[in-house]
């Protein structure tokens, strides 16, 4: 975002022009990739954390029959088709406005848009992008949209179409290949992600690795009890189900266990895994996949079993299905599979 408009200012008076461009590419690609099944589970998760919308009644209205069913309701879903509508709308509004009333109303509909977002304190989110967002909105569009006759450059617009619109496409048709930023899926809920199953007795093969931090369990270990470290490890693994892609999670778990005992195993989300080992995650399940778990082996010599690894893939565009593999550390890929997107939809929770 931030170094794609940076060029754009490297043209000079053209580059606001290009700087525009960008920022309402950002919000029309956000808002096309809330355009799947997935956007309705995100809204749920996110609303149910606000600390503004509290009231029990409202949240439960929010799922098919809670606490029994957590599929969003029809209540979800029309709330995720509006506020699609939204992101759609004041971009286009901003974009093409030339001042007036169809600029002011666009700044103000961003505006409430990105405060909105920010209230409900949605985990894993940046807040300080949002903030960020609502300024350069205002500093680009206060005095009106772009000109059809604003591009003098072809450099320029070969930038623009190349970083606005090739690499996004690309990026959402084959997401295997990217990271969902590049694909523009902010607040999406189509993601790529990781769970790593340890077994319990493998841990200690991994104090080899010069880590960042010890691992989150452990950390509670020293603090709490058993089974209040076991409930919190556990919310990761429910906040990830909540969502569209993570109905299926339970099953590839117990494919990838394959008669192994599970208490002899630690299940870990793979985002904590990076923040151990790297010292930083942002969200992107590639980050934590089989090429972290190849270098992990490269150190540690693994056994086989010790540490296996699920990998789900995000939906991509145009297609039904969503990919998923299993890896083990010493034996490489055990498993894949697709399973439809209508079928997790199905999925009760």
């Amino acid at each position: 975002h931030y170094g794609v408009i940076l060029i754009c200012f490297a043209f000079g008076e053209e580059g606001i022009a290009g700087a525009m461009i960008v920022q309402s590419s950002i919000w029309l690609w956000a808002a096309l990739s809330k355009c799947t099944p997935h956007f309705p589970s995100v809204l749920c998760a996110m609303t149910s954390n606000s600390p503004i919308l509290k009231h029990p009644r409202i949240r439960k209205q929010l799922y098919v029959h809670f606490p029994n069913d957590l599929r969003p309701s029809r209540s979800a879903h029309r709330l995720a088709q509006l506020g699609t509508l939204v992101e759609f709308a004041f971009p286009l509004l901003l974009l093409f406005g030339q001042g007036g009333i169809a600029t002011t109303l666009g700044l103000g509909i961003m505006i409430i848009f990105h405060v909105y977002i920010c209230s409900n304190l949605p985990a894993a989110v940046p807040l300080e992008w949002n903030a960020v967002t609502i300024y350069s909105g205002i500093f680009l569009f206060q005095n009106g949209g772009w000109h059809v006759y604003a591009f003098d450059s072809p450099l320029l617009i070969l930038w623009l179409v190349t970083a606005c619109f090739l690499v996004p496409l690309y990026c959402n048709l084959y997401p295997k290949t990217s990271s969902f930023l590049l694909g523009m899926r902010y607040y999406a809920g189509n993601w790529a992600y990781t769970t790593w199953l340890i077994r319990r007795k493998a841990f200690p093969k991994l104090d080899k690795i010069p880590r960042a931090s010890r691992f989150a369990h452990e950390q509670l270990e020293s603090l709490y009890p058993p089974e209040i470290v076991y409930g919190v490890m556990q919310r990761v693994e429910a906040f990830r189900t909540l969502h569209l892609h993570g109905r299926i999670l339970p099953h590839l778990i117990e494919t990838a266990l394959d008669g192994e005992e599970a208490h002899s195993y630690q299940i870990v989300d793979g985002e904590l895994i990076a923040g151990s080992l790297l010292g930083w995650n942002f969200g992107d399940g590639h980050l934590s996949g089989p090429n972290l778990l190849k270098a992990v082996q490269e150190i540690c010599r693994l056994d086989p079993g010790d540490i296996r690894i699920i990998c789900v893939e995000a939906q991509p565009l145009f297609r039904k299905q969503m990919e998923w593999d299993i890896f083990d550390a010493a034996c490489g890929l055990q498993k894949n599979g697709e399973i439809s997107v209508s079928q997790l939809s199905e999925m009760k929770i």
